[in-house]
């Protein structure tokens, strides 16, 4: 029996703050709907401007690789293709991206 009893009272020491965590949460949550949802836009286009971005760095470095690559002496020409080849798919693959 003073199992159970402890049990109970720890039970209740966990439970009743969290119901109060969750009950402020949710007050602070529809207090600011408004506002979150341009928070979320602002936030999200302030992602894609940084993809974007991030796209035009790797298609520019890529083309970068192709010059290096056609200047390689080591290399034959039908490796050189094949390497090229990959190259440009990848980067149509970015620009399809952006």
């Amino acid at each position: 029996m003073k199992k159970y009893i402890i049990l109970a009272v720890l039970i209740a020491a966990i439970a009743i703050p969290a119901q109060a965590l969750a009950d402020r949460m949710r007050s602070e949550t529809s207090a600011g709907a408004s506002g979150t949802g341009q928070a979320v836009q602002a936030r999200m286009d302030n992602l894609k401007d940084r993809a974007n971005r991030e796209i035009d760095r790797r298609v520019d470095a890529l083309g970068k690789m192709v010059d290096k690559i056609s200047g390689m002496k080591r290399l034959t020409a039908d490796e050189k293709s094949s390497f090229t080849s990959q190259i440009n798919q990848n980067i149509d693959d970015l620009n399809n991206l952006n």
